[in-house]
Parts: C-alpha cells; structure tokens; sequence
C-alpha cells in the first residue's frame, strides 16, 4: 500500500474505502498508519457541531490517526482546549499549525505533544 487518496469524507486506501466524519484536508501514511487531518471548514460550518458546543461539548479533535482498517488509534491533543489544526506543515517530524497560532511537533505513536511553538 503506497497512497492515500481521499475525496469529501472518504478515504481510499488500496481498493478500499473508509468513511471519516468530515471532510479530509490532508491525509497520509506515517510509520503503518494513515493520518488524517479533517477539514476545520466542513466541521466549523456544519449547525450541529455548532449547537453541540453551544451545549457544552468538547471540541472535536481534527487531527487523527487510524490504522489501515479504519480503526481510530488516537487523536492529537491540542495546544489550547478550543482549538483545531489547519495544516501540516511537515510530516517527518509530524508537525502541524493550530488555528492559536502554535506550531505543534505531535508524537506518531500517541498523538500527544512534543513541543509546541507560539508563532504570533
């Protein structure tokens, strides 16, 4: 398996398809995992998500890792509790920008993160 494509919410590895919640901005494969950025557009735009953390709830967590089958392995932490991620910005190491202007190393194996640069 040597790409991932994706097109709306859909995903295509090999000759298989998997479904995510949102649109995808960027997805690749790193170290046997896909990585999938959503994209912050589609989820910020859509009613529902909207009244859901007018409610209360947590934001959604926008950059995830699944294995080939689609299972969910982890979801990268965010720098600020409201916050999203709209870019990566390098893939090795994984890094990405947050909407809070902070530039995040995220750890492949866990999500969590490494190092985190304010960039304003």
């Amino acid at each position: 398996m040597n790409a991932v494509r994706f097109q709306g919410n859909l995903l295509f590895v090999g000759n298989s398809s998997l479904p995510v919640p949102y649109a995808v901005r960027d997805a690749f494969l790193l170290e046997g995992m896909i990585i999938v950025l959503l994209d912050p557009d589609a989820f910020l735009s859509d009613p529902s998500y909207g009244k859901n953390r007018r409610r209360g709830d947590s934001p959604l967590r926008n950059l995830l890792a699944l294995s080939t089958d689609g299972k969910l392995l982890w979801e990268a932490e965010f720098p600020e509790r409201a916050d999203y991620y709209y870019s990566v910005s390098s893939r090795s190491p994984l890094t990405v920008l947050s909407f809070s202007s902070f530039r995040c190393e995220i750890d492949p194996q866990t999500g969590r993160i490494l190092k985190k640069e304010c960039f304003k």
